[in-house]
């Protein structure tokens, strides 16, 4: 259907003269001449002279009509016919009928070969499962490069097809995001800031060139969640490709929106790229420095991660709300992300370490309180680095669960040496990487119901300090004398070579490992 203040448009040529009931723009979906037999379909245009309507008019209600001035048009009979619900345009006298009524023809017909076109477009568009295939048939149908970004600025998806001649918008599409510098001076743009807060496309020319940029904001239940830009490296845009943006706009919508969180704009672009960081898809420092800019994301260096595992965070949303108000007032200028099946938490390590047994307890209590466990990375120094260590905590869970670690709050550094165990493609092969006197200090406990290898770990692990050992062991340090004795002989170890000592410690290492999967 077409509106009439759009046929009014079409005929500017014609200098044409328009009036309509208040509040009424009719649409219409075809011409015909005008006839006192055909006066009953409000949907149609009818055309003919005003001398012609004269003789009928007081059959004329609610019509649309399209008139040649033949006769004046006066006051009173353009009142008349405004009271009985038509609208009209006035063509001056010696306006030609037939040439008129083809041309406005032509624009009906194109305007349903546009709708019919339009209709296979979006049923092709609406059944494709790639976003990619989208902006392809976009770029095909637009005759200009497409270049999708998220609200964050982040570069999404691009034509291929078409190149980008207009340099500023190459260098985004290359460095993958929009900087910091670009996206501070085009919010400075009238055309930006007075732009509409829908759908609609708008036209952007910017200072640094004068190549013309169709822009339309995407939105997601009343969110903002990207871009669509169309620069005109190719040809200009015609009304017709500018009504298709819109239809693209919402396809678009329909494929981003499936992986949107809808959270505050910022809250967006900090998730976003704390997402990016772990998915490896931040590749240089230039651009994590835009990212960081542009979602307002300041921590100081070294940083610190904390991963939270329990039931599922999405559905216990009572348990995360609650876990989230502990960890603020813990750590205030943390900021926290869920991430699949885990909460997150990225701070600075300064604030990690203020107060850190105090806030050590206090965590480890809500943790236990809620049925929760949590392992805390090593030191990040970089946060292009942030993957290698998320990946560890993933990593340090499953070996916490092997090992039966019962502690809440672990650090990733008591299980790195197991990370690397498990990392071994010969599993079967870690006890010819034992010192001899472990393996025969447990083979000889087996067989004759003695203690020896668990007396020569603790002792090992108090420094070789007999009275802690034995208030460990909660035996007289008389019998741990003689038990190291017993173990001198048995394995003819020297304690006094700090060599020997590495390998009987990785090698209880290895030990407790095997044993946790069941291998011995």
């Amino acid at each position: 259907m077409i509106s009439i203040t759009n046929v009014h448009a079409h005929l500017a040529n014609f200098e044409p003269k328009i009036w309509q009931p208040p509040q009424k723009d009719a649409s219409l979906r075809d011409i015909y001449f005008l006839s006192t037999n055909d006066l009953g379909d409000s949907s149609l245009l009818y055309m003919g002279t005003v001398s012609a309507v004269l003789p009928i008019i007081d059959m004329v209600h609610h019509n649309n009509l399209l008139l040649i001035e033949d006769v004046p048009i006066t006051v009173s009979i353009r009142t008349k016919l405004l009271q009985q619900g038509c609208t009209l345009i006035v063509l001056p006298e010696g306006t030609d009928l037939f040439r008129t009524f083809n041309f406005v023809k032509k624009v009906f017909s194109e305007q349903h070969l546009f709708y019919q076109e339009s209709y296979q477009l979006f049923n092709e568009l609406i059944t494709s499962k790639d976003l990619a295939h989208v902006i392809a048939l976009a770029e095909k149908e637009l005759n200009n490069p497409v270049i999708l970004i998220d609200e964050s600025f982040k570069v999404l998806q691009y034509s291929k097809r078409i190149a980008v001649t207009d340099e500023i918008w190459a260098k985004n599409i290359k460095n993958g995001y929009c900087s910091y510098e670009f996206v501070t001076e085009v919010n400075k743009l009238n055309s930006v800031r007075q732009s509409p807060s829908t759908m609609e496309p708008f036209s952007v020319i910017c200072h640094a060139n004068k190549i013309t940029k169709w822009v339309s904001k995407l939105y997601f239940e009343n969110k903002m969640i990207g871009y669509l830009v169309i620069p005109e490296c190719h040809s200009q845009l015609e009304k017709d490709q500018i009504k298709l943006l819109s239809m693209f706009c919402k396809i678009m919508v329909h494929h981003v929106s499936r992986t949107t969180h809808q959270y505050s704009s910022q809250l967006i672009s900090q998730e976003k790229l704390f997402v990016d960081l772990i998915e490896n898809q931040i590749h240089s420092e230039s651009e994590l420095s835009a990212r960081l800019k542009l979602s307002g994301l300041s921590l100081l260096k070294p940083y610190q991660l904390l991963m939270i595992k329990g039931d599922s965070f999405e559905k216990a949303r009572k348990k995360t709300e609650t876990l989230h108000t502990h960890l603020s007032r813990l750590y205030p200028d943390g900021h926290q992300f869920i991430y699949k099946d885990s909460l997150v938490l990225l701070l600075s390590q300064k604030e990690w370490n203020h107060n850190y047994e105090a806030k050590k307890q206090s965590l480890s209590e809500i943790l236990e309180q809620k049925n929760l466990r949590a392992i805390y990375s090593d030191s990040i120094v970089n946060l292009l680095d942030l993957s290698t260590h998320y990946h560890s905590l993933v990593q340090g869970f499953e070996l916490a669960t092997i090992l039966v670690r019962q502690e809440v709050l672990l650090p990733y550094n008591d299980l790195k040496f197991y990370q690397l165990l498990h990392g071994m493609a010969e599993k079967d092969k870690l006890l010819t990487y034992c010192h001899p006197a472990n393996l025969t200090l447990l083979n000889y406990d087996k067989e004759n119901n003695t203690d020896y290898y668990e007396t020569l770990q603790a002792y090992l692990l108090n420094r070789q300090n007999l009275n802690e050992t034995a208030n460990q062991l909660f035996i007289h340090r008389n019998t741990i004398k003689y038990r190291l004795n017993k173990i001198n002989e048995l394995s003819k170890i020297d304690l006094t070579n700090g060599e020997t000592v590495f390998q009987l410690a990785y090698s209880y290492k290895i030990l407790h490992y095997v044993r946790k999967r069941g291998v011995l």
